[in-house]
């Protein structure tokens, strides 16, 4: 499967996340210290968006921070779907993949730049999944590719851990989807 199918099936399950969150759940904690649940889907929905402009070639900043503006409303659900809907329109568009990405912190390759959206949408929706009691199962073929692209990723890290946390250690012998949280800066 390509990584561009496996973002857009990413991106349907974290709707499917967000279409089963229990109502008492919406204030809860998450695995991502910087974020409640409605924070974090909210900061889900602006990175579709952040990445819409990337990907068209026109960064934005401020998908992060305490002063990010609240896109949900009263419906997170059609949000969420739109943003993911209007970010594989931009990438499925010819000649979207050839162009380089400016992320702001680094400037890659578009296809490089998709497996960073699809890092990223991957683990947010563990962090959603893991704090509404919902399957945080992540495909071990997925996981699998994106621990082979981490060292490059890991290269952007900066020292406090940014863009994701420090990595917690875990034993080679975890599954992928575990070692993959790990280098994400979650205890799996």
């Amino acid at each position: 499967m390509e990584t561009l199918d496996l973002l857009e099936s990413q991106l349907d399950k974290n709707t499917e996340l967000i279409i089963n969150v229990p109502g008492e759940k919406w204030g809860g904690a998450t695995p991502c210290a910087k974020f409640d649940t409605r924070a974090l889907t909210n900061h889900m929905a602006l990175a579709n968006m952040f990445f819409v402009s990337v990907a068209s070639g026109d960064p934005m900043h401020g998908s992060d921070g305490d002063d990010m503006p609240d896109v949900l409303g009263d419906d997170p659900v059609a949000v969420h779907r739109e943003s993911a809907a209007q970010l594989m329109k931009v990438l499925r568009a010819p000649g979207t993949l050839e162009r380089t990405f400016d992320f702001g912190f680094a400037q890659m390759p578009g296809a490089m730049g998709v497996g960073l959206m699809l890092m990223e949408t991957t683990v947010h929706g563990w962090d959603l999944a893991k704090a509404t009691g919902q399957d945080t199962s992540i495909d071990p073929d997925v996981a699998g590719m994106l621990l082979q692209a981490a060292g490059a990723l890991d290269g952007i890290r900066s020292p406090d851990g940014n863009p994701f946390g420090p990595a917690v250690d875990v034993p080679e012998s975890a599954p992928p989807g575990d070692r993959l949280i790990a280098f994400a800066g979650r205890a799996p």
